[in-house]
């Protein structure tokens, strides 16, 4: 029978299926503007009245995408590279494609340290590109167990990066974040943020 031709009782998993591909491909937002394009990075943002400091940007790696992944997997090391990363904790280690990780971005005195609490994931796409998401760890309980008080808390909706083997060797990096850094930060910073931090992130991932 069509699924659309369901008896009644079918309802509900059309409608989870539905919410489910809804998750997937998120909200309707506004599309992304140019901010700048500098040392082949170019940085994208879109227009946000709250707190959200969305952006993305892309550049082309002269580095092998398995020299990145590990790089970018390596999560302890992460703070010898990362701009602005003070330390990171891997509270667990699920499995070679899941984690749970703390990661401590410094902030501009006298504002408090952020922790970006995330659930990573490892996906390896049938066109050979990889890609690896962190979003906000929402388990109450393990919020309890790894959130540092003497820290803000950052909402994370989406931090991504992907990577995409070119042809020459080369590796094609997309960095994503969607999200906000919390409280006590002025819209001003925010805007600084969003567009120094994606640019110098690939930067760091470029050497």
């Amino acid at each position: 029978m069509h699924p659309w031709t369901s008896p009644k009782p079918e309802m509900p998993h059309l409608v989870l299926g539905f919410s489910f591909f809804l998750m997937l491909i998120g909200p309707a937002t506004a599309e992304w503007k140019p901010v700048t394009n500098r040392q082949g990075i170019k940085v994208y943002h879109r227009d946000t009245d709250g707190p959200a400091i969305p952006f993305m940007a892309t550049t082309i790696v002269d580095r092998s995408m398995g020299e990145l992944k590990a790089q970018l997997l390596d999560f302890p090391s992460k703070p010898k590279w990362a701009p602005k990363l003070k330390r990171v904790k891997v509270h667990e280690n699920i499995s070679s494609r899941e984690w749970i990780v703390s990661e401590i971005t410094s902030m501009p005195w006298p504002m408090t340290h952020r922790q970006f609490l995330l659930h990573y994931h490892l996906m390896e796409k049938s066109d050979g590109s990889v890609v690896i998401r962190g979003q906000a760890l929402k388990d109450p309980s393990l919020l309890k167990a790894y959130v540092d008080s003497k820290l803000i808390l950052a909402q994370v909706d989406l931090l991504v990066c992907t990577l995409e083997p070119q042809r020459d060797g080369k590796t094609q990096v997309t960095f994503e974040f969607d999200g906000h850094l919390g409280e006590s930060v002025p819209r001003w910073i925010c805007r600084i943020i969003q567009r120094k931090w994606p640019f110098a992130f690939l930067e760091a991932l470029s050497r």
